[in-house]
């Protein structure tokens, strides 16, 4: 229930802000206005400068787009009341505020599921050369979608009907589950989300690790894809303090999970649009940078699929790339060398 005492008896300082509430104004307002920046330039760079938008760039898209109501909910929520003590919030205000941080939990959710799904998709693209690892990865990728989305189900499933959750008039009467249930699909959530972001960025810096290039190249590459390691950082913090969520003060100790939540979506949209921007930079010196191969053991079959294009080769087959061409960090069109038996990514 909502505390009705009256905030004229409470010490003085006591219904201020909590000070979440400020850094998560700070970092999310910075945050947005990257993703805002960034996504835009991936779509120019894969329309206008390589004319090759694929589905990682469509899901990064409509992760963005889920993203802007997202903020638009939490920001009201501030408004409304986040980060200050029930007894100094109105029951209309409370109510509110609470709704609205519930439907952006989803949204988040399903904002989450469509960014990494657009680094999954990447993955696939940059180095997805072998049947296995495709399947791997869009088995992985299919799993994760599937699990989040579930737990985000579960997030309104808690009380029926779903108004309980944020209305104290309608929990009174209402059926809701216990505790322990709302912290397991907490952890739920956050398991699978880091278990991803550790995934999805570690697999393409080991394979990276492998191309032969220039040292260099390499450890800016490296560095650029460890970036993706930041979601999952937020995304263990997030989790560790999800048990914060049961307190009856739920406005005010909520505000630090508002943080890393919105932080862990915002993240993972700009880190997974940086490398695809690197042909802004490269395009009047791609002619001039090396090569670099790295070898893939290609299954024994006459013809296969390699990001976009076609080889044919049987047993081990080395394949080239540029990271310079126009494609960024990936061709689009593999062309086979009967000469050398190499593939070669091109624009």
């Amino acid at each position: 229930m909502l505390d009705s005492t009256s905030p004229d008896t409470f010490a003085p300082g006591y219904c201020d802000r909590n000070a979440s509430v400020i850094a998560f104004l700070v970092l999310s307002s910075l945050t947005f206005f990257l993703s805002t920046v960034l996504v835009p330039l991936r779509v120019y760079v894969r329309v206008w400068i390589v004319k090759s938008f694929w589905w990682d760039d469509g899901f990064l898209v409509a992760a963005y787009l889920v993203l802007i109501p997202t903020y638009a909910l939490l920001w009201q929520t501030v408004t409304d009341g986040l980060g200050r003590h029930l007894g100094c919030v109105s029951q209309d205000a409370a109510v509110q505020a609470t709704k609205y941080q519930y439907i952006a939990e989803v949204l988040e959710i399903v904002c989450v599921v469509f960014s990494r799904t657009s680094v999954a998709l990447f993955v696939v693209r940059l180095f997805g050369v072998t049947r296995p690892l495709r399947i791997f990865l869009y088995s992985y990728t299919l799993f994760m979608a599937t699990s989040l989305l579930t737990t985000a189900g579960l997030v309104l499933a808690v009380c029926s009907p779903v108004q309980a959750l944020w209305d104290p008039a309608v929990a009174a009467t209402a059926t809701c589950w216990s505790e322990t249930v709302r912290e397991t699909i907490d952890y739920l959530n956050g398991a699978i989300s880091i278990l991803s972001d550790f995934l999805l960025a570690l697999l393409p810096i080991y394979f990276l690790i492998k191309l032969q290039m220039s040292r260099r190249l390499k450890v800016g590459l490296v560095l650029l894809l460890a970036l993706g390691l930041l979601p999952a950082l937020s995304a263990v913090l997030r989790t560790a303090l999800a048990s914060t969520q049961a307190s009856s003060d739920f406005l005010y100790s909520s505000a630090v999970l508002i943080v890393f939540g919105s932080l862990e979506t915002s993240i993972i949209i700009i880190t997974t649009c940086l490398p695809a921007l690197r042909p802004l930079f490269n395009r009047s010196t791609h002619q001039k940078s090396s090569e670099y191969s790295y070898n893939f053991k290609i299954p024994s079959e006459s013809s296969r699929n390699l990001a976009g294009g076609r080889i044919e080769s049987q047993g081990q087959t080395s394949i080239r790339m540029s990271p310079m061409n126009d494609a960024g960090l990936y061709g689009e069109h593999g062309h086979h060398n009967a000469a050398t038996g190499q593939s070669y990514f091109s624009q």
